[in-house]
């Protein structure tokens, strides 16, 4: 007999961790670990980050929204440059561009410009590019990136609605410059990290509110190989164990963590009640552009801005164990799709099978059969996909945290580039839906709540759901 767990995970996206190599033939589960692998670990003063590379797009952004992007026409639009054959665009001439199609045009032309750097930043690129920089215009990858999220904006066109309707928000690219505070414990603030190179905000019309920057950019704009330098200077008695990956990786974690805490300030919340969030970086290293997603469980946030240790909440999924009596047949002859779904509360003796206990039990446990035809899988889908984002991390460690990015995504090639669309589209759909977890855009909507979440209103599974409170609310 098949149960609800089984039924989700007939239907989940692939794990937000990898799986453990010692269960890999195993189905996956929410008890999946990451594989040790393609990751480095950066520590911030005192906090540590665990980097893993080149995971799965759906391991940063929700599965359905990955699919929504798919299935937008900026997605599926060519650039020009490579709908005349070219798989490799570097070689072609952008001053061939026709006046009569210019999407993405911009971007090629800032893209001509930007530095040719041997290898990508997780292959140690950061090293060996001091004169690639001094050659090329290190400034054009913050511009490039720029360029790119504006032509997404353009096609896409997604607005909402402030709650009076006499205003709208979207989001909109920045060529900001600015130095971000960050904290890492009770009083320990600091403003070391480096500047960013450009911003995603949040905008308002038409009257004019300040803009809300929701996700930084971060660019190579210097070489690490000064540290080798410092390196050979040092005694015999002395050491010096970063490298210049992880220097790059520590000031993009410093950016992230200045993000976090721009996040969390304007949330009505008490310090120890701090909400999960989840922070967003774009870097660009010369022509390839990733994604960085770093998760924040609240009870450790809480825990090291408030000098207190929470205990670490309880388990969303209650266990549940396959059921040993046979499977009723389907319910209904009209609904093929339905699937039978039961909560098991545990095996029971031969002995105690005729007891008033057991069958009393029984009853109750009858009372529980579901049927859940195909629409409501999909809303247990969707709230598994939700749950897997709560669960990202699983460092015991009140002060070590997990970052994920994808690959690099090089600009110049068709395949490369069609995926970087689609990532970044998906990430666009994602924040304006009102399910990100990010501060500034959680209170927005609970400001100006969207209304297909609001009460009465009906669902998009055509089905009236209740209001439910703010995660972050008391109560």
């Amino acid at each position: 007999m098949s149960t609800l767990f089984e039924a989700a995970q007939s239907l989940q996206p692939s794990a937000m961790e990898p799986p453990d190599s010692s269960s890999a033939a195993k189905p996956s589960s929410v008890h999946t670990t990451f594989v040790e692998t393609e990751s480095s670990e950066v520590t911030v003063q005192n906090i540590t980050a665990r980097f893993f590379f080149n995971r799965p797009t759906k391991d940063l952004i929700p599965a359905r929204f990955l699919q929504m992007a798919q299935n937008t026409p900026a997605v599926q639009r060519k650039a020009w440059i490579f709908r005349i054959g070219a798989d490799n665009a570097r070689h072609v001439n952008v001053r061939d561009w026709p006046e009569v199609d210019i999407r993405y045009r911009g971007v090629f032309r800032t893209l001509k410009r930007v530095p040719r750097f041997e290898k990508g930043l997780w292959e140690g690129g950061s090293d060996s590019c001091q004169e690639k920089l001094d050659d090329g215009q290190p400034r054009a990858q913050s511009q490039l990136v720029y360029a790119l999220l504006n032509e997404i904006g353009e096609m896409l066109d997604l607005k909402r609605e402030t709650k009076d309707e006499m205003n709208i928000f979207y989001l909109r690219p920045r060529l900001l410059a600015c130095q971000l505070e960050y904290w890492t414990g009770y009083r320990q603030k600091y403003k070391d990290g480096p500047e960013t190179d450009g911003y995603l905000s949040l905008d308002f019309e038409p009257d004019r509110i300040s803009p809300i920057p929701i996700l930084p950019v971060s660019t190579t704009t210097r070489c690490f190989r000064a540290n080798r330098t410092a390196q050979s200077k040092l005694t015999k008695f002395q050491t010096n164990t970063e490298e210049p990956l992880e220097s790059s990786l520590a000031n993009k974690f410093k950016l992230m963590l200045g993000q976090l805490l721009q996040h969390v300030k304007p949330l009505p919340v008490p310090g120890d009640k701090i909400p999960d969030q989840e922070i967003f970086l774009i870097g660009q290293h010369g022509s390839k552009l990733h994604l960085l997603r770093a998760f924040f469980p609240g009870h450790k946030m809480s825990s090291l801005w408030c000098r207190r240790e929470l205990p670490c909440p309880a388990p969303i999924f209650p266990p549940m164990s396959e059921s040993l009596s046979p499977s009723p047949p389907a319910s209904s002859p009209r609904n093929p799709t339905s699937v039978h779904i039961e909560h098991s509360d545990g095996d029971e003796s031969e002995a105690d099978a005729t007891s008033p206990v057991t069958r009393r039990l029984r009853r109750r446990r009858s009372s529980s059969h579901r049927f859940y035809a195909a629409e409501n899988i999909e809303r247990l889908r969707r709230h598994f996909e939700a749950t897997k984002l709560s669960m990202l991390d699983r460092e015991l460690d009140t002060r070590t945290f997990r970052v994920l990015g994808t690959r690099e995504f090089d600009l110049w090639k068709e395949d490369d580039f069609a995926a970087a669309i689609h990532v970044l589209v998906a990430l666009e759909m994602y924040l304006l839906s009102g399910k990100a977890r990010c501060g500034m855009l959680q209170q927005v909507f609970l400001t100006n709540p969207y209304p297909g979440d609001s009460s009465g209103t009906a669902s998009e599974d055509g089905e009236a759901e209740v209001e439910a409170k703010p995660e972050y609310e008391d109560g």
